[in-house]
């Protein structure tokens, strides 16, 4: 598997990043949770757990309470479906990654297999559980690190303003308990 790191600044992620992932599909995670499924040889669902602080709109999600691989799908969406899903989810640098995101793309193999957004929107419509119109798509059992293309570690370089939103950000948290 080829693993690739770069370092992108925060106001250069629309610009730098998101041509990287246009047209493919991908899964996104944090540097430890990248480590636990290199370990455990598979990308399993994400559990809930009231101790994990998720994006908003995955408190109750579609593709977690269904047990599959959340991922993004790239392939066809449109360039205002992008900036309108950017809009609901920033998934170019998720909270959780802690602006070291780590982008693991897939084998052709594993397309036929994928649970597109229109099966949730048919399925549950929007509002009910979490879901990224136009970009989210679903793999319904864990996937095999056998099945990974490569991956794209991205090192995201804050600017001063963004240093002190995350700090800001963080005593809000703390205080909050």
């Amino acid at each position: 598997m080829r693993i690739e790191e770069c370092q992108i600044e925060i106001n250069d992620l629309e610009k730098d990043l998101l041509p990287k992932l246009i047209g493919k599909v991908f899964h996104v995670t944090s540097r430890q949770y990248f480590k636990m499924i290199i370990e455990g040889g598979s990308i399993i669902a994400n559990p809930p757990s009231p101790a994990q602080k998720c994006e908003p709109i995955y408190n109750k999600a579609y593709g977690r309470d269904r047990n599959y691989v959340s991922l993004f799908d790239l392939r066809i969406a449109t360039t205002k479906e992008i900036e309108n899903a950017l809009e609901g989810l920033f998934f170019l640098n998720l909270k959780k990654c802690d602006d070291k995101p780590v982008f693991i793309f897939f084998k052709e193999k594993i397309i036929s297999k994928l649970i597109p957004w229109t099966e949730a929107e048919r399925e549950v419509g929007y509002r009910k559980e979490g879901w990224v119109p136009y970009v989210e798509a679903w793999y319904p059992s864990p996937l095999s690190i056998e099945n990974i293309n490569y991956v794209l570690k991205v090192n995201v370089a804050l600017d001063e303003k963004a240093c002190l939103r995350k700090e800001l950000a963080r005593l809000l948290d703390e205080s909050l308990g």
